[in-house]
Formats: structure tokens, C-alpha cells, sequence
């Protein structure tokens, strides 16, 4: 299984190299639509929003694909009209937990006609969720392809898009280095050993449970990883006041804009994704506690390294654009004991992180701040800068991401 997983890794790059080499940035537009839980299971209920998100983030690396959130698509449409881009796919999903089983069924469909040009169906029996979206990242992304070159030729799309993906990796072992292959071969010993068939085996059952334990350790331990960095691409709801303007009484050149910032973490999806994975919770008058023992997991030790080094905490960088989309101004709001990195003006100490992840020698704690926060900010502006700005961003960035602004 390691192995697969490793070779598709190669491919997946190889394919973005080779296969879309031909001079052509963002020949396709890719939508994708908020998944469908079928049976409405509270545990993957955040994976409706969290597919979507993962592929848009996979499809990044890929320059010939521009992929966006089907949200995207009503500003899209007048653009259509005027620029005229070669493909616009959307993709539809479902999906269900079934007998163990993860099942996602996949559409994609042609936004010129909304023909159906490509179906897919993903049915994989891991609890792996790492190794889910891995699947599902291929499976898309061929899908996509085999729908391209099926337009581009006169061979019937349902004859190319229907190639399995084990069909696919038959096709391009030659393009692999031995030293990959000695490499994925080695992990698959290493993590699937050979059966010894002609020795006799003293206790079958109990080394059953052993290794069905380990796979289940390396399973969550990998689920563990890749749910906590979803949570840290996006955790909070954040919504901005109207803003208010005034000039400033000293100085009539410059405006002063204030408006207020809420910052309300996603406490319910953030929950769901938590109870995926065997944790104890811990619930008090301020928090709510998620304890992953070290019984359970096999923690990777750089992932740790990045928790203590405060990766995982992440502060508000406030930016007005321009209309060019270059920053104006910067709002920097941050723990006191960085103020001396900074030499910006524009700098609050009000924020703090509403969720807290921790390192001991007996597990990882996660803490949910039950309370949600509003800060106000002003700005002051010269006029004639204040006249170009179009838009306020929010990021919520890590102290490196800050100070590599700041420099």
C-alpha cells in the first residue's frame, strides 16, 4: 500500500511536468462544488468543505489547472464571456462512510453545455485519511486530463476516462529510476513484511492484533497530521464592520478609517474533524480539551518540533490594497514581546489565539477558547493613498510569515 502510495507521488509529478509542459498556462478553469454527505454523518460532516479545499490546495502545483471554489464561479461568468478560456469544468461529489468503507462518487461536467464528460467512483477501506485524499487527488486529477485529451481527440471520453487508476500506474513504470523503485520497495518491506510461510508460527492470532494495532497507530497518526493542518489553513470566521472615516483634527491630509474585526473560531467543524481520531476529551468553563496520547499515535517528530516552535500559532495581518492589489498599509496585530521585531507603526496587542496546541511527554492537547473576539482598529491614511484602496485583507500568519513581511 506504502509503495503505491509512494509511486503515485512520482507519477503525480512526473504528469505535472511532462504532461503540461506545452507552453500553456491555465489552459482549464476547474470549479469544484461543496461535496455531498450523503447520509449526513456528523463525524465527516467537515469534509464537505474539507475535499474541496484539499484539492484546490493539490492543484496549486499545476500551472495548466486554475482551480477555484464553486463560490467563485458567479464573478466567473461574466469573464467568460470576454476572455473566452479553453475549458471550464465543474466537479460535483458525494460521499459516505459505509461498513468501514470511505465511498466518494465523482461527476465532472462541461460548464459551456453542463454535459456530463467523466464519472469516477472512489471506494477504499483504509481509515487512513491521509492516504483518502492521496487517492482522491489522483483520481481527480486524472479524471480531469483523460477529460482534456478526450476533447482534443476524436476517442469517446467514457473509453479514456475510464481507465482505473491501477491502469495508469501500468503505464508508466519505464518513467520511474531504479532508485525508485529500490526506494518504494524498501518502504513496503519495511512497513509490509513478507509472510514466512514454511516456519511455524506460535502465536498467529496475537501477532495479528500487534500489527493490526501498529497500522491503526500509523493510520491515525497520519489522519492526526493532515486534520491539524487543515485546521490551521482556515479556523476562524472573520467579519469586518463597515468602516467608519473621519479626518484627522490635526491634519486634514490624512483620514482616520476605524472599523471592528470579529474573529470567531469554527468551533463545531473544527470538533467534527477532532472526534475522527481516538482522543479523550476535557471540557472546563473556558475550554474544550482534545488529549491525543502518545498510546495511540506515532507522532512525527518534525510535526512536534512545529508546534513548539509556534507554527501552529498564528496572529492577524490586516492589509488595505490598492487597486493594483499592492498592500497600502499594514496592521499588524500581535503578543507584546514581539514589538521589538517590529518597525512598523500600525501595531495591536489585542489578539490572542483562540485555539492552543500543546507538546508533553504523554501526548498533543488542543484547547478551544469558548469565547470568540471583536477588536476595533484605526488607521490613519493621507487622503490621496485612501482614494486607491479597494479592499481589506485579513491573513492569519505565523510569527516567520510575519517577520519575512517585515523584511
Amino acid at each position: 500500500m506504502k509503495k503505491r502510495i509512494f509511486l503515485k507521488i512520482v507519477l503525480l509529478w512526473l504528469i505535472s511536468i511532462m504532461a503540461f509542459s506545452r507552453n500553456q498556462k491555465s489552459e482549464i478553469n476547474l470549479y469544484i462544488l461543496q461535496f455531498d454527505n450523503i447520509n449526513n454523518n456528523s463525524e465527516i460532516n467537515w469534509l464537505k468543505e474539507g475535499f474541496p479545499d484539499l484539492l484546490i490546495s493539490h492543484f496549486k502545483n499545476i500551472e495548466s489547472i486554475n482551480c477555484f471554489p464553486s463560490a467563485d464561479l458567479d464573478n466567473d461568468f461574466e469573464k467568460f464571456k470576454e476572455t473566452k478560456p479553453l475549458t471550464n469544468f465543474i466537479l460535483s461529489a458525494k460521499y459516505k462512510k459505509e461498513h468501514g468503507n470511505f465511498i466518494i462518487n465523482l461527476q465532472l461536467s462541461d460548464l459551456t453545455n453542463w454535459n456530463t464528460i467523466g464519472q469516477e467512483n472512489l471506494n477504499i477501506s483504509s481509515g487512513d485519511l491521509a492516504i483518502i485524499v492521496d487517492k482522491l487527488n489522483t483520481l481527480v486529477e486524472n479524471l480531469v486530463i483523460n477529460s482534456i485529451k478526450a476533447k482534443k481527440s476524436t476517442i469517446p471520453a467514457d473509453r479514456i476516462i475510464k481507465q482505473s487508476v491501477s491502469n495508469k500506474e501500468k503505464d508508466t513504470p519505464n518513467q520511474i529510476s531504479q532508485a525508485t523503485r529500490n526506494i518504494s520497495k524498501a518502504i513496503d518491506l519495511l512497513l509490509n513484511p513478507p509472510e514466512v510461510k514454511d516456519e511455524p508460527d506460535n502465536d498467529p492470532k496475537s501477532q495479528d492484533i500487534f500489527s493490526l494495532k501498529i497500522n491503526n497507530h500509523i493510520a491515525d497518526s497520519r489522519s492526526f497530521q493532515l486534520i491539524l493542518n487543515k485546521i490551521n489553513q482556515n479556523p476562524y470566521q472573520i467579519e469586518i464592520d463597515d468602516p467608519v472615516f473621519k479626518r484627522d483634527p490635526l491634519n486634514h491630509e490624512y483620514m482616520i478609517i476605524s472599523f471592528n474585526i470579529a474573529y470567531r473560531l469554527k468551533r463545531n467543524i473544527i470538533k467534527e474533524m477532532l472526534n475522527m481520531l481516538p482522543c479523550k476529551q476535557l471540557e472546563t468553563s473556558k475550554y474544550s480539551g482534545f488529549y491525543f496520547p502518545v498510546d495511540n499515535f506515532i507522532f512525527n517528530q518534525k510535526m512536534l518540533d512545529q508546534i513548539t516552535s509556534g507554527l501552529y500559532k498564528t496572529y492577524p495581518v490586516i492589509t488595505l490594497l490598492d487597486e493594483k492589489t499592492d498592500y497600502a498599509f499594514h496592521i499588524f496585530d500581535i503578543p507584546k514581546n514581539w514589538n521589538s521585531l517590529m518597525t512598523k507603526t500600525n501595531i495591536y496587542n489585542e489578539f490572542f489565539p483562540l485555539y492552543q496546541i500543546t507538546v508533553a511527554p504523554d501526548g498533543v492537547k488542543l484547547y478551544l477558547n469558548k469565547k470568540d473576539l471583536e477588536i476595533p482598529y484605526s488607521i490613519k491614511i493621507p487622503v490621496n493613498n485612501l482614494i486607491n484602496v479597494k479592499k481589506i485583507d485579513i491573513k492569519m500568519l505565523s510569527e516567520d510569515q510575519i517577520i519575512n513581511i517585515i523584511h
